[in-house]
């Protein structure tokens, strides 16, 4: 998959845009094997669209996981976070789902206690599988994600092959859409576009505006190029 610049038009957008913490958590499980490419070329759309925004600045954490976790990138400015690559991304081993969110939100939490300005944070968090390999309850996920909520983060879960609603709802989740096959990567790469616009978004507009549009993109057969041609804000 190409990089693609996607963009969705914006409204009901304030001026005083604040600093972005975004975690991005991938699946690289042995089920994503035909997908990596997509992937690849999705991430790093959205990492070079999370660039191209100077309004406020972003930092970013990049957490891969199958039966182990690697953190590409931890609180990283997006302006020097990695790029996905056949070398730093590539199928293997379970789905330790559980353990990676957990990780995502405590290197998050310790980023966001530095701050000196009240950020706005986006977790980012896809799958194809069910879990089967972490040591993380999901009653320890949830409660960790209900109290962050609490504090104005967005969590995004996109699931494939799986009830994304019910199992994203039993993590706390609030924004839960199912991908469509072999649509990963065009989720990622609409991913980015969105996310900036949470710097000048309070979290119920931001609801409002952008999940229906991901959602819409994520189950229609929508490839990146034809994503990137639709600057429209449309809703299934």
């Amino acid at each position: 998959m190409k990089e693609t610049k996607i963009i969705i038009t914006k409204k009901k957008v304030n001026n005083k845009a604040k600093p972005l913490v975004v975690a991005i958590v991938v699946d690289r499980s042995g089920s994503m094997s035909n997908q990596v490419s997509d992937v690849i070329g999705g991430v790093n759309t959205f990492l070079e669209t999370l660039k191209e925004d100077k309004t406020a600045p972003t930092n970013v954490s990049i957490i891969t996981f199958d039966t182990v976790l690697e953190t590409l990138a931890e609180n990283s400015p997006v302006e020097t976070a990695p790029k996905l690559t056949s070398e730093n991304y590539f199928a293997r081993g379970g789905t330790s789902l559980l353990d990676a969110v957990k990780h995502a939100i405590e290197v998050t939490d310790k980023y966001v206690a530095t701050c000196k300005k009240k950020p706005r944070v986006l977790l980012h968090i896809s799958t194809d599988g069910q879990e089967n390999s972490s040591k993380t309850t999901s009653a320890v996920v949830k409660t960790m994600v209900e109290e962050r909520k609490k504090s104005g983060w967005i969590f995004v879960f996109g699931g494939q092959g799986i009830d994304a609603w019910s199992t994203g709802t039993g993590l706390g989740f609030a924004n839960n859409y199912n991908v469509g096959a072999r649509n990963m990567g065009v989720m990622y790469a609409s991913a980015g576009a969105s996310a900036n616009m949470m710097k000048s978004m309070d979290a119920g507009t931001y609801r409002d505006t952008v999940i229906g549009t991901l959602d819409f993109y994520a189950q229609s057969g929508t490839s990146a190029a034809d994503l990137a041609k639709d600057n429209t804000d449309q809703t299934p």
